[in-house]
């Protein structure tokens, strides 16, 4: 077979362009230190590339989503000790109160300390986080979860919603600490009512409370299956 001059100065030159790209592909490589640059270089290791990206990406979601729960786990356990330790100082002063030695007017600051402390705890249980959202509120986070009612009780106005971040694959945690969790479940909240029957006859002589409950137990097995209760006086 006979080949031309031009065919031969042809065939060199391919050969020559088709190495130079090698070597052009193998410097890039080497400056980059990526052997896959384009999806043309390995159609393979270039969908495996894609896939470990889809896969860094959901690890720093991860990440994200670690540091977010941490940091608002952290604000509401230092809400909670702030209002632990309100409730501590209201526990004082119900102590130093019942005291048959102290004057009305120390009655009087006792009462005025604890209408403060009643405020404060009042403010710390409607706490916001840093972007402005209530701690205690479960989803309804633009909702303030307490509000006081004109007879001096509170509502709460929140609900028992969970808020979960996936913190790995299949993982979720809690962000969050619902005002229902952490304070309408607490033993003594007044779960009893009393009032007086006829005759309504009220003579300033018995005074009745709402129940005071030593244990969940105590209570729901001596009480709460006895609802509605009687008090008869012969």
């Amino acid at each position: 077979m006979r080949i031309s001059t031009a065919q031969y100065y042809g065939t060199q030159a391919s050969d020559y362009q088709r190495n130079f790209n090698k070597a052009v592909a193998t410097a890039s490589e080497a400056s980059s230190l990526q052997r896959i640059n384009t999806a043309a270089d390995d159609p393979i290791g270039a969908g495996r590339l894609l896939q470990l990206g889809q896969q860094a990406a959901m690890l720093d979601q991860y990440k994200t989503n670690v540091n977010t729960t941490k940091s608002a786990l952290n604000v509401q356990e230092s809400t909670l000790d702030s209002i632990t330790t309100a409730l501590s100082r209201a526990k004082e002063l119900a102590l130093a109160a019942n005291n048959g030695t102290i004057t009305d007017k120390d009655r009087q600051a006792y009462a005025s300390e604890m209408g403060e402390i009643q405020q404060q705890v009042l403010g710390l249980m409607n706490a916001k986080d840093a972007n402005g959202n209530y701690l205690f509120s479960g989803s309804k986070t633009d909702t303030a979860p307490y509000s006081k009612n004109s007879d001096g009780t509170f509502s709460y106005n929140g609900d028992q919603t969970t808020i979960d971040l996936g913190i790995g694959d299949g993982m979720t945690v809690g962000t969050n600490t619902t005002g229902w969790d952490a304070f309408q479940q607490t033993i003594n909240t007044g779960r009893t009512n009393t009032k007086m029957t006829a005759p309504a006859v009220d003579d300033g002589r018995v005074v009745l409370s709402n129940g005071t409950v030593g244990t969940a137990a105590t209570y729901d097995a001596k009480f709460t299956a006895g609802q509605p209760y009687t008090i008869d006086f012969v």
